[in-house]
């Protein structure tokens, strides 16, 4: 019955701790997408380039758009930011980049943010 009273005492404890602090999380790393626009050239850069401007991706597979008649590969780059305020998220906030690659050529990519521009 002892162990049982602090077992339950920092049961009761944890959530009140949670409930006073304030969290910022960064979550990867952010993407420079200028690189892309003005260090890369559309299918004559190599994957290579492409890893020496970005670095390595966090994922990757295929694609298939619509617009294509072929897959291509894709590397994948992500970053995120938030605020947890005790047990709530108060923002939160991120970057998805997804990089073509075609026969190990740079053949473009796409990018969504919400990051705000001061962020970014």
């Amino acid at each position: 019955m002892r162990s049982f009273r602090p077992t339950v005492l920092a049961l009761l404890t944890i959530p009140f701790l949670f409930g006073c602090t304030t969290i910022q999380m960064r979550i990867g790393r952010k993407p420079n997408v200028e690189l892309l626009e003005n260090g890369l050239v559309l299918g004559k850069s190599t994957q290579e380039q492409v890893l020496a401007k970005l670095g390595p991706p966090v994922g990757g597979g295929r694609s298939r758009l619509p617009i294509d008649s072929t897959s291509r590969m894709m590397w994948t780059y992500y970053y995120e930011e938030g605020e947890i305020d005790g047990l709530t998220l108060v923002d939160d906030r991120r970057i998805f980049l997804f990089v073509f690659l075609e026969e190990g050529t740079y053949a473009g990519y796409l990018w969504f943010s919400s990051l705000t521009e001061h962020n970014r």
